[in-house]
């Protein structure tokens, strides 16, 4: 049975002759020698990077030697819960129509010693933490963590005795040769050599110029990563602060008042937006 379908972009990357160009030493040479370790995996780069290609291969090989599950952090308990069961192949017994989160659970907990895969590991949720603690003890759990982005220190101290394994870019030679086969695939009239020198070895970044028919540069943020505010805070920063000594310069107290309520304002907003990152 197929993971989940939104892991995979129609499970293009899962082909071995586009997801694993570049890739084929690193999974063949360590990857796919620890899928079966008690303690499990952690693959770590940055976004657009291959991640889930890397975790889609690890599939398509632990399928042929067991239970296996490929989910998304950023999915809820709940969805993962029943993508599990349905990979699984579980049948949950309820009185209900729809099975209870709980009921889901406690069958997958009577099975033991599958394997679950699961990308985007820096957002799961809270219950999500809790679950995947839990099944760590009765089943194999591995995956993908996005380097640079805010880790739960209940998420690490999972993790921390699994084994790191970092992915690098792309080098030059295997940059062209996965935008040729992406370009093909896509039927983009663009240079395949100008995506492949845009893309600064992240076959992420590939994959958008391909599929576009524009070149994605540098300078343009790909859906999985994050744009860099840090310039914005501080100039706005700046610009209350100029109000706030500007309005006791000409004993102005609505301007004092104004630049007291942008602080604060800035607080809060920075505060919302950093625990949006963390879910």
């Amino acid at each position: 049975m197929n993971p989940n379908p939104d892991l995979s972009r129609s499970r293009l990357w899962a082909d071995p002759a586009i997801g694993m160009i570049g890739r084929k030493t690193i999974f063949a040479g360590k990857i796919k020698d620890i899928l079966e370790s008690a303690s499990g995996f952690v693959i770590k780069g940055e976004p657009g990077i291959g991640l889930s290609a890397l975790l889609e291969a690890c599939y398509d090989v632990a399928q042929t030697k067991g239970k296996v599950a490929l989910v998304s952090g950023k999915d809820p308990l709940s969805a993962i819960l029943r993508s599990i069961a349905e990979q699984w192949n579980i049948d949950v017994e309820t009185e209900k129509k729809t099975p209870s989160q709980a009921e889901i659970q406690r069958a997958l907990l009577a099975e033991k010693g599958h394997l679950i895969l699961i990308d985007d590991m820096n957002r799961l949720s809270p219950k999500g933490i809790d679950f995947i603690k839990l099944m760590n003890q009765y089943h194999r759990v591995s995956g993908a963590v996005h380097s640079g982005k805010t880790m739960k220190e209940e998420l690490r101290q999972i993790l921390w005795s699994k084994e790191d394994i970092k992915i690098a870019r792309l080098d030059s030679k295997h940059s062209v040769i996965l935008a040729e086969k992406m370009c093909q695939h896509f039927g983009t009239a663009v240079s395949f050599r100008d995506v492949a020198n845009t893309s600064m070895g992240l076959p992420g970044r590939i994959y958008a110029s391909a599929k576009s028919g524009k070149i994605i540069r540098n300078e343009i943020r790909m859906a999985s990563e994050e744009i860099d505010l840090s310039p914005l805070i501080i100039i706005s920063l700046c610009c209350v602060m100029l109000f706030r000594y500007l309005g006791r310069a000409i004993e102005a107290s609505d301007l004092v008042i104004l630049s007291g309520i942008g602080i604060i304002a800035m607080i809060v907003g920075r505060s919302l937006l950093t625990a949006g990152k963390n879910k």
